[in-house]
This record gives structure tokens, sequence and C-alpha cells, in this order.
């Protein structure tokens, strides 16, 4: 389940959160290679709320050949039953680090940070923010060109009790550009 947060307390530690793993991630990555921007639309089942679908969008800068640094967005249309109107958002800012490129097959893994923001509006009425690591392995399938659809497996950890939720996203992503 979510785990409460405070909106105010969300603006301290949150956004510092999130800034310090963007500062890494651009730390980390190989320089010297020609930037690439990509950019598409993903759809995602994820076993919060006993099963939801979301839709959202991403944004991928290629930092080097086998590095990419990964913004997404998603909102979840929640069944939340006896619980009233609810409202539930994904952030994400991810690290991907490619196994192979140029391939018909280009799996990857990644890690990052995701936030949460909830509002449970109705019997509990309860709102917050919901922050926690998360690991992922996927594939792009490269044979496309410069659109190249996506599937992959997310792990997201919650809450100071790291409860797990399980997403499969799929979708694709066109490049921006000069090709790669």
């Amino acid at each position: 389940m979510l785990a409460r947060r405070s909106t105010s307390r969300f603006f301290s530690t949150q956004h510092l959160g999130a800034a310090l793993v963007a500062t890494a991630l651009v730390a980390v990555a190989p320089h010297g290679v020609a930037a690439q921007w990509e950019l598409g639309p993903q759809v995602q089942y994820n076993n919060v709320l006993g099963g939801t679908w979301a839709v959202g969008a991403r944004v991928n800068y290629q930092a080097a050949r086998t590095f990419q640094i990964q913004a997404t967005g998603d909102y979840y249309f929640a069944d939340c039953g006896s619980v009233g109107d609810c409202s539930l958002w994904d952030f994400q800012l991810n690290g991907i680090f490619f196994l192979t490129r140029q391939q018909a097959y280009e799996p990857y893994l990644g890690a990052g940070l995701s936030i949460q923001p909830f509002d449970l509006s109705g019997a509990i009425n309860d709102s917050g923010t919901a922050t926690g690591p998360v690991v992922f392995i996927g594939s792009t399938l490269g044979f496309w060109g410069r659109t190249q659809p996506f599937v992959e497996g997310k792990w997201l950890f919650k809450g100071k009790d790291l409860s797990t939720q399980f997403a499969i996203e799929f979708g694709f992503i066109v490049e921006l550009g000069a090709r790669r």
C-alpha cells in the first residue's frame, strides 16, 4: 500500500533526493559521445490497488552509446472501490545501461527514483507522496529504425516498509535528431 507522507515534507526532502539522483546520473555518465534525445508514449499495468492500468510518457537522453538518463510520468486509472475518488501519479528519474546496441534486440538494465503523489478522497480522505527506488529490466527492438517498441518489467519499492509494486510497461520511443 502507499505510505503516507506530508506534502510540506515532500518539498524539502523528495526534491532534494531527486536532485541528488539526477546529479549522480549525470556524473557517472560517460562523456565524449554525441547526445541523443528520444521520447514516446507508454502503457503500464501495475499491481497497485489490486491491479491498475496507467498511461504516460518518457523522455530519454542518450548520454553515451550504452547509457541513457530517463524521465517518465504516468497517470493511473485506479479503481479505489469503497475508498471513493482517488488519483495516483508516478514520476521517475532513471539511469539505463544497455547490454548491447544496434542489434535486433537491445536489452537493458536500469535503476532510479520513483515519486508517487496520491490523493484518496472519500472514505479514507488521505493524500501524500510515496517515494522509493525502482529497478527494471527491458529491451527495445532495434530493427524498427527511429521508432523503437520497448517492453520492461519494473519493481518499485515504496514507503518505510519498502512494500513492492510490480509493473509491466510497454510502448515505443522515437529518436530525435542525428542517428546514434
